[in-house]
């Protein structure tokens, strides 16, 4: 997959089809529109190109409401990628796009030498200007300038369309195995290990401190989850392992910190990269009397991650 940051930098020549849209946590769907862009592709003879805005457009219209993320900008290239599309284009968004009707922003997103065939859109896709191309706008659009505008419908759960905002809600309350089913894959936090206070290894359960990076990251709610690990930089596969996020309520409280023991795994992880796929939430997170009992009850937390992830393969 060609990855772009600028239209310049795209080489597509020839037909072209093309989903856009901000794509946040790309959930089922979202998948749904890039199967329905690859078969509009194969079917035309086209390239396809899916282009996702950064940062959020409420950013920079409403900052004041606008959400946190699924998906940071790095997160979701990893997630897009699994579709298969030739290419994806991260789109800087700011005001002057904004005040782009449909067709001068689409003419802003096709490269140059390719010729735009097919415009694959979620049912409540709209774009340009105060929002005002909606579908029948851009089918009428299309017919003017030789393109087809392809509609995909709702994909629902539990009576409802699956949405972000859904998606976000379960996140932050901790209930990641329902925001699993609702995105076809477990919720992900990339971030870089950073040198933490060394309370884990005291313990006799070293943790792995992991900065994201973005502050717009929707995290998980506070408590403790058993969670898959990837270390970008090797070759050894998913590693189980326990996460913790809170304020270490034990040890007089801070700032919320996000740690993940790795069992039988005592390499220096400090400065890679990891990806933490969360599978399910163990516990809230609590207060114990002491280190001795929170070391108790973390070997307890490794026992029931080491079930939870074992069921999962089953």
């Amino acid at each position: 997959m060609i990855v772009a940051r600028s239209v310049a930098d795209l080489s597509l020549p020839g037909p072209l089809a093309v989903s856009v849209g901000v794509f946040d946590g790309v959930h089922q769907g979202h998948r749904a529109v890039f199967d329905a862009l690859r078969r509009e592709a194969q079917a035309a003879g086209a390239a396809s190109l899916v282009v996702t805005l950064d940062p959020h457009p409420l950013e920079v219209l409403r900052p004041d409401v606008a959400p946190t993320l699924l998906t940071t900008p790095a997160e979701r290239i990893r997630l897009v990628e699994e579709a298969s599309p030739d290419a994806f284009l991260l789109y800087p968004f700011d005001r002057e796009t904004a005040a782009l009707s449909p067709p001068e922003f689409l003419d802003r997103l096709v490269p140059r030498g390719s010729s735009l065939r097919a415009l694959v859109a979620g049912y409540d896709f709209r774009m340009g200007k105060d929002r005002s191309g909606g579908f029948e706008e851009l089918r009428t659009v299309g017919e003017d300038r030789g393109f087809r505008v392809i509609r995909v419908g709702p994909t629902v759960w539990d009576g409802e369309p699956i949405s972000s905002s859904r998606i976000r809600a379960r996140v932050e309350e901790g209930r990641v195995r329902e925001a699993a089913e609702l995105l076809g894959h477990p919720y992900r936090v990339e971030g870089t290990v950073v040198p933490g206070r060394g309370i884990g290894r005291t313990l006799e359960f070293p943790t792995a401190n992991v900065d994201v990076g973005d502050q717009r990251k929707q995290l998980p709610g506070f408590g403790v989850y058993a969670v898959l690990v990837q270390i970008l930089d090797e070759s050894s596969g998913l590693r189980p392992g326990v996460m913790n996020r809170g304020v270490r309520p034990t040890f007089g409280a801070g700032d919320p910190v996000l740690e993940v023991h790795l069992p039988g795994y005592d390499g220096d992880l400090v400065g890679r990269r990891l990806i933490l796929s969360m599978v399910e939430r163990i516990r809230e997170e609590r207060v114990f009397a002491g280190p001795e009992d929170l070391a108790a009850r973390i070997a307890e937390d490794v026992q029931e991650a080491r079930r939870i992830l074992e069921s999962r393969e089953a």
